[in-house]
């Protein structure tokens, strides 16, 4: 099936390109129209907004724009394949209705922490317009629903080309460049004439501050570029899709090295590489996990060599530490071990709901046999509340599910309860092994109101703190405040939640906002707010 899909996408990718070419060659200058594809007409005006678009976009990331020639054929290319997109869209009479439109904008400005009014002033600021982002994001939307009609339409293929393709793609898979940017744009006087002291005074103090500092806090403190306050990651990249001007640095760079100042037209670049990723190869790996799904136990079960689920009690088969199956924990904690796919973590559990219940289960679940006895093979399986167990690292992120599942009140309970029951400062100290920092970490973070629970995404869920007030000083001289309006013993749920005065209705905050030195505020009451954060959509 999946090999279906991705043949067709390629074929569809054929499609396009054969009809643009085909549009091309009607290409005709009759007063303001510029081209024609099908019925469909490219204006001059169309053709100038975009060569100023792309122009911008290229500018910003370093790229050479002196040539004209470049850009109006980037330009034309992008608008006959919009084009052909419509034309498409209207035979087979595929629209993108105003309520769908309005859930993807609100979704958007959800993810970024912002209101829909301040995302439109962002955009204005930005340099373009609302009515011009509306119809961008349409053009997206109206981009998958003709891949997904094409794709289910009818299309007959061969076990031997899906074969075959299979091969030739496994030759093909894409190398992708993870790497981050820092920009220093030429400083200018009002005549336009470069001021070569200052560029190079900044320069020079940049070079100083990534030999001492990590490129992440340079770029948020000193980048002019675009992901300036993203800590200048540009993510990861196929080749095609780099500027020409970092290509050959990044080829030759080692992970996690700097390159030296890349000079262009606009300025100087440094450039980090994070890592090298055979994408598509590894999205496939990441969702092996879906194998060992068992639907009659509802959790992860072993097989053996032939592929057949094993016949064992979850809860207390594995031997010592139950390292036959699983690791120091049993089936129940590794259930929800499957942090950097939540969302289909979800799917395997039947929803959100039903996620949530089963959660519920895991801290009220028995043992299934007599304590004393639970702990021959269980002895890393300490601080059980149910079956959840606070005193080994696999579980530490579980509590914080329930902020994916709907139900961020509960969180801030059993984020609450497990601080206070487990971690005192009396004869029982810590319910398990340090392990190099984790268990300290979980404290000193669960305690301020934020934890990581995905490594690599760049977002920290947010619950109920216990201090009313915590600073941590930035090495960038910025501070993050956490303010917990009334934090007590009893009030430990989370009424309204601002970041810098904005309110949010969404559990989490970001990397980049804590590095600006933002400040989280939140009010705090007696009883659960059920609806805060209750539609929320999580990063993953």
């Amino acid at each position: 099936m999946i090999a279906k899909v991705i043949f067709a996408l390629i074929i569809l990718q054929n499609i396009f390109l054969i009809n643009s070419v085909s549009a091309a060659q009607k290409y005709i200058e009759i007063d303001k129209i510029v081209a024609i594809v099908e019925t469909q007409t490219i204006t001059n005006s169309e053709l100038n907004k975009k060569k100023e678009q792309i122009r911008k976009t290229l500018s910003q990331q370093g790229e050479d724009v002196s040539s004209d020639k470049k850009i109006t054929k980037l330009s034309l290319d992008q608008l006959i394949t919009e084009k052909l997109v419509l034309e498409y869209s209207l035979m087979q009479g595929i629209t993108i209705s105003e309520e769908q439109l309005n859930n993807v904008l609100n979704n958007i400005a959800s993810s970024n922490n912002i209101s829909i009014e301040k995302l439109i002033k962002e955009i204005e600021t930005d340099g373009s317009t609302y009515s011009d982002f509306r119809n961008d994001i349409r053009m997206q939307l109206l981009f998958d629903q003709v891949k997904k009609r094409i794709i289910s339409a009818n299309i007959k293929i061969s076990e031997f080309e899906i074969d075959n393709f299979i091969e030739l793609q496994k030759e093909r898979t894409p190398t992708k460049y993870n790497y981050s940017h820092i920009f220093i744009e030429n400083i200018k006087n009002d005549d336009d004439n470069i001021e070569v002291e200052k560029t190079k005074n900044k320069l020079k103090k940049v070079t100083n501050q990534l030999k001492e500092n990590d490129f992440y806090d340079v770029a948020i403190g000193y980048s002019d570029g675009p992901m300036a306050e993203k800590g200048g990651l540009m993510g990861s990249k196929i080749i095609d899709e780099i500027p020409d001007i970092f290509v050959e640095s990044l080829k030759s760079m080692g992970i996690g090295e700097v390159s030296k100042p890349i000079k262009s037209s606009g300025g100087f670049h440094f450039i980090k590489l994070n890592k090298i990723e055979e994408y598509k190869e590894y999205s496939l790996k990441a969702e092996n996990y879906k194998k060992l799904w068992n639907d009659n136990h509802r959790m992860f079960i072993p097989k053996d060599a032939d592929g057949n689920w094993l016949d064992i009690n979850p809860k207390l088969d594995g031997g010592r530490g139950y390292r036959n199956y699983y690791d120091e924990n049993n089936g129940w904690t590794y259930a929800w071990d499957v942090k950097h796919d939540i969302n289909g973590l979800i799917d395997l559990l039947g929803g959100k709901k039903a996620a949530e219940e089963r959660l519920d289960q895991l801290f009220r679940e028995n043992l299934g046999i007599r304590k004393n006895d639970f702990y021959i093979d269980g002895s890393n399986s300490t601080g059980m509340v149910g079956q959840f167990s606070m005193g080994n690292e696999p579980s530490f992120h579980i509590p914080y599910l329930y902020n994916y599942f709907g139900a961020p009140w509960k969180t801030q309970k059993r984020i609450r309860f497990l601080l206070d029951v487990w971690f005192k400062d009396n004869i029982f100290g810590i319910p398990g092994d340090e392990d190099g920092g984790g268990m300290t970490a979980f404290v000193v973070l669960s305690s301020m109101g934020i934890y990581p629970v995905t490594p690599g995404i760049p977002y920290y869920n947010i619950t109920s703190p216990i201090f009313e007030k915590t600073e941590i000083k930035l090495k960038n001289g910025r501070t993050f405040t956490v303010i917990a309006q009334g934090a007590s013993k009893t009030k430990k749920y989370i009424q309204k939640a601002f970041i810098n005065g904005q309110e949010i209705d969404a559990p989490y905050i970001s990397h980049e906002q804590i590095m600006l030195g933002a400040t989280l505020t939140l009010e705090l009451g007696e009883l659960p707010n059920k609806e805060w954060g209750k539609n929320a959509i999580m990063p993953h």
